[in-house]
């Protein structure tokens, strides 16, 4: 054998309504290393989508473990249902979006993780048990690079991250109310990081947000 051979597979067979058989699911072995001592594997979960057969989730050992779903980038959604909530958990894999509480957009723009629900319950908790000085954090950061891990240095004036506040306006959520900003505020260089903080307020009949202090 060699590295990622087929091991085997359990297919499940079907007919369409052309008298054709086509493979509706099945579940593929595959090994990655036959080293001795080091061995590894696969296990994929295939399933016929629209007329072609989609990976759905793949179990794999190797230098890094996991466990992936919708390894090829289709738009495949991942949902996890609890006791009052048919959409506890969803991972919107065509809009590249994550929600906590529904399945679609609240209309905020530009956001990867939304949080929402019926009562008090729409809130982010963050504890630190430590026997130090020590607190838990949230920590917002910017560059100017194009891809991730790019540590382009930002600018005089970037916004490093904002706290905004929004409201319902009878017609969507589009529109802040105010905002708390971290910007840079001179010239940046190795380990040299100039800052402010920046308050702006929306104006009564207006839309857009004006700096207070």
């Amino acid at each position: 054998p060699a590295d990622s051979d087929d091991i085997g597979a359990i297919r499940f067979d079907m007919r369409n309504d052309n008298s054709q058989d086509f493979i509706a699911a099945q579940i593929t072995g595959d090994v990655g290393d036959i080293s001795d001592g080091t061995e590894d594997a696969e296990i994929h979960f295939d399933i016929m989508t629209a007329g072609t057969l989609r990976e759905y989730m793949r179990m794999a050992s190797g230098s890094t473990p996991s466990v992936v779903i919708n390894e090829d980038s289709q738009d495949l959604d991942f949902r996890v249902e609890s006791n009052g909530n048919a959409n506890m958990l969803f991972v919107d894999g065509g809009g590249d979006r994550v929600y906590i509480g529904r399945n679609t957009s609240d209309g905020v723009a530009n956001v990867k993780l939304q949080v929402e629900s019926l009562d008090s319950s729409s809130g982010i908790s963050v504890h630190r048990a430590s026997a130090d000085t020590g607190g838990p954090a949230l920590y917002l950061s910017s560059s100017r690079g194009a891809s991730l891990g790019d540590d382009t240095v930002v600018q005089d004036g970037d916004d490093l991250g904002s706290i905004a506040f929004w409201g319902a306006d009878g017609t969507d959520r589009n529109s802040p109310a105010a905002s708390i900003s971290g910007q840079v505020d001179g010239t940046p260089g190795g380990n040299d990081m100039p800052g402010r903080i920046v308050f702006k307020t929306t104006l009564d009949g207006g839309v857009t947000q004006h700096e207070r202090m």
